[in-house]
């Protein structure tokens, strides 16, 4: 049986993502705002987000905890490439509770102190089949992640995979209707 704070704190959780979920955050405070959801559930010690480039068939790093100003957007996974990219690949969790950077997959950035820790919670962010990104969750020592832990941050990048894929479609909107004003006036000028 479940303890009554334990309801209470993940109703709480369901009310922060469905308050987010119907929001029209910005893409970067979206992210921040996953990334804060998922520090909540897991008590990581870092949090980034990858984001899929289907130009380029690659999971990009578009968000994290800790600052990695200049890692953003410059770092960057083919699908199948280190852990990331097999989880955007084959659309599945990876949980490693020690000794992360021993798995065959795993593959390291020397601008990212995450890489050194031992536990690595990694799952993809889905939005109607379609993957849109990776969360991955990083703790610093030896960490068992627990089925309702995974299940919690697997929800998490469903419904956020979601939000997401709704926020670039409306960026993507915003910026060809820019375009189309530009075009109307050209099209004046001429």
């Amino acid at each position: 049986m479940m303890a009554v704070s334990e309801t209470s704190t993940q109703v709480a959780l369901l009310h922060q993502i469905s308050n987010i979920v119907s929001s029209d955050l910005t893409l970067e405070k979206m992210l921040q705002e996953l990334i804060g959801l998922a520090v909540g559930v897991t008590d990581c010690d870092a949090c980034l987000v990858y984001l899929v480039e289907h130009s380029s068939n690659e999971v990009v790093l578009r968000a994290s905890q800790l600052p990695h100003t200049s890692e953003i957007d410059s770092i960057r996974l083919k699908m199948g490439e280190g852990i990331t990219g097999w989880v955007a690949q084959h659309k599945s969790v990876v949980a490693l509770g020690s000794h992360a950077a021993a798995d065959a997959r795993f593959k390291r950035f020397q601008a990212l102190p995450e890489d050194t820790y031992e536990a690595f919670l990694s799952v993809p962010l889905i939005s109607n089949g379609e993957l849109i990104g990776v969360i991955n969750v990083h703790h610093k020592n030896k960490h068992a992640h627990r089925p309702d832990e995974i299940a919690l941050v697997s929800f998490i990048g469903e419904q956020m995979g979601g939000a997401i894929a709704k926020s670039k479609l409306a960026e993507c909107s915003e910026s060809a209707s820019r375009r189309m004003e530009v075009l109307a006036g050209l099209a004046q000028t001429i």
